[in-house]
């Protein structure tokens, strides 16, 4: 997993991006607290992480009450 993340930060994702974003790949139609439960950072840093890597565009928001995501596959110049 690690040159995974290590592909990710060359892309431009910090590290804690590149983990909420795994996550998410396998995770899909998930949201922060669960995101929050299986990778080990922060509440506050897993959620400043789904909004950086939603700005980004590499996740899409799934409509409904409940912000919950799914990710795009990257592309270069993220």
């Amino acid at each position: 997993m690690n040159s995974l993340i290590s592909s990710l930060e060359s892309l431009g994702l910090n590290k804690s991006e590149a983990l909420v974003y795994i996550d998410i790949l396998k995770n899909p139609d998930t949201n922060g607290s669960q995101i929050t439960r299986r990778i080990d950072l922060p509440k506050p840093s897993v959620y400043l992480a789904v909004d950086k890597v939603y700005q980004r565009g590499l996740l899409n928001l799934i409509p409904g009450n409940r912000k919950l995501y799914r990710a795009q596959e990257p592309t270069m110049g993220c």
